[in-house]
């Protein structure tokens, strides 16, 4: 179940769900879990213009979605030593749990202001802290900065945003270009694509959105 959480979240594509069925054996169990999993497939509904832009990012400027904490903090001597972290795009620090029966687990964050997603508590980067971690939760935190747009539940990854919402992270000055495509072809790898580029002063505490540029 955990395992099925983790790939929910950074997941674009997937096979028609007849093919993975989960059933379970304990039905009281399975409730349990089925709400687990689901509220994690309506998160993933609502990141998915995070992911989509990050995605498009990964095709048109040689980036990678999901990165080892060494990749964005060189030298820092200790994130070429976490194994079992990643960076889920530039905005947000994912810890799963691979230990069976485990609630809680330690998380190394690295320098900088973090937040816990769902709390929103914060903490100072550079140490460990141990976190709960039930089995409907994977510890997520955002830096100080984070600017993550977010759509409605039930959002298709091709679907046209038609609504977004900005999450912000406050403590730090920050900035996210959100780009988008048709929806439809590939015309993006040629440089058909918009961008809004979003920015948050933390001293004005004042969100500045960009025109819309591109086509």
């Amino acid at each position: 179940t955990r395992g099925m959480i983790v790939t929910i979240l950074y997941r674009m594509e997937g096979k028609p769900a007849v093919l993975e069925a989960c059933p379970f054996t304990d039905v009281k169990a399975g409730a349990y879990y089925e709400r687990a999993i689901v509220w994690y497939i309506k998160l993933r509904e609502r990141m998915i213009p995070y992911l989509y832009s990050e995605a498009i990012r990964c095709a048109v400027e040689d980036t990678i979605m999901v990165r080892p904490l060494a990749f964005l903090y060189p030298d820092d001597p200790f994130a070429a030593h976490i194994p079992d972290e990643f960076l889920l795009g530039p905005s947000l620090l994912v810890c799963p749990v691979s230990k069976k029966g485990a609630v809680s687990r330690e998380v190394y964050l690295p320098e900088g202001l973090w937040y816990d997603f769902y709390s929103k508590a914060a903490y100072t980067g550079g140490q460990s802290i141990l976190v709960d971690a039930p089995i409907e939760k994977i510890p997520v935190f955002a830096q100080a900065g984070t600017i993550l747009p977010l759509g409605k539940a039930n959002l298709r990854a091709c679907a046209p945003t038609e609504e977004l919402s900005l999450l912000v992270f406050s403590g730090k000055d920050g900035a996210y270009t959100l780009l988008e495509d048709d929806g439809e072809t590939c015309a993006y790898e040629s440089g058909f694509l918009s961008r809004i580029l979003f920015q948050w002063n933390d001293a004005a505490h004042s969100l500045t959105i960009g025109e819309r540029s591109g086509s």
